[in-house]
Protein backbone atom coordinates (compact mmCIF):
# COMPACT_ATOMS: atom_id res chain seq x y z
CA UNK A 1 0.00 0.00 0.00
CA UNK A 2 1.60 3.04 -1.13
CA UNK A 3 0.89 6.62 1.34
CA UNK A 4 0.50 9.92 -0.76
CA UNK A 5 3.00 12.63 -0.17
CA UNK A 6 3.96 14.03 2.88
CA UNK A 7 2.43 17.15 3.21
CA UNK A 8 3.47 20.44 5.33
CA UNK A 9 1.79 23.61 6.31
CA UNK A 10 4.73 26.25 6.13
CA UNK A 11 3.78 29.42 7.74
CA UNK A 12 5.83 32.39 7.12
CA UNK A 13 6.98 35.47 5.30
CA UNK A 14 8.32 35.63 2.27
CA UNK A 15 10.16 38.42 0.44
CA UNK A 16 9.24 41.54 0.36
CA UNK A 17 10.89 42.68 2.73
CA UNK A 18 14.49 40.48 1.72
CA UNK A 19 15.23 39.04 5.21
CA UNK A 20 17.65 35.82 6.34
CA UNK A 21 14.36 34.06 7.71
CA UNK A 22 11.57 35.05 4.79
CA UNK A 23 14.52 34.42 1.76
CA UNK A 24 15.19 30.69 3.30
CA UNK A 25 11.24 30.53 3.65
CA UNK A 26 10.77 31.49 0.01
CA UNK A 27 13.76 28.67 -1.11
CA UNK A 28 12.43 25.88 0.53
CA UNK A 29 8.96 26.27 -1.32
CA UNK A 30 10.93 26.80 -4.62
CA UNK A 31 12.06 23.51 -4.15
CA UNK A 32 10.69 20.23 -5.59
CA UNK A 33 10.57 17.51 -3.55
CA UNK A 34 9.40 13.73 -4.96
CA UNK A 35 7.24 13.05 -1.51
CA UNK A 36 6.48 15.96 0.21
CA UNK A 37 3.95 18.56 -0.62
CA UNK A 38 4.06 22.07 0.86
CA UNK A 39 0.98 23.97 1.54
CA UNK A 40 2.36 28.04 2.35
CA UNK A 41 0.49 30.38 4.91
CA UNK A 42 1.60 34.27 4.51
CA UNK A 43 2.28 36.15 6.78
CA UNK A 44 2.77 39.71 5.53
CA UNK A 45 2.39 41.62 8.17
CA UNK A 46 5.95 43.36 8.08
CA UNK A 47 6.67 45.98 4.92
CA UNK A 48 10.00 46.60 5.40
CA UNK A 49 13.03 45.12 7.67
CA UNK A 50 12.72 47.64 10.12
CA UNK A 51 9.45 46.74 11.17
CA UNK A 52 10.21 43.02 11.35
CA UNK A 53 10.37 41.83 15.31
CA UNK A 54 9.10 45.01 16.44
CA UNK A 55 5.09 45.42 18.04
CA UNK A 56 2.44 47.06 15.71
CA UNK A 57 -1.01 47.63 16.10
CA UNK A 58 -1.65 47.67 12.61
CA UNK A 59 0.27 44.06 12.50
CA UNK A 60 -2.67 42.68 15.44
CA UNK A 61 -5.53 44.80 13.15
CA UNK A 62 -4.41 42.68 10.19
CA UNK A 63 -5.37 39.20 12.00
CA UNK A 64 -8.84 40.08 12.15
Amino acid sequence: MSAGPLRVLVVGQTPPPFGGQAVMIEALLAGRYDRIHLEHVRLAFSDDMDSVGRFQWRKVLLLF
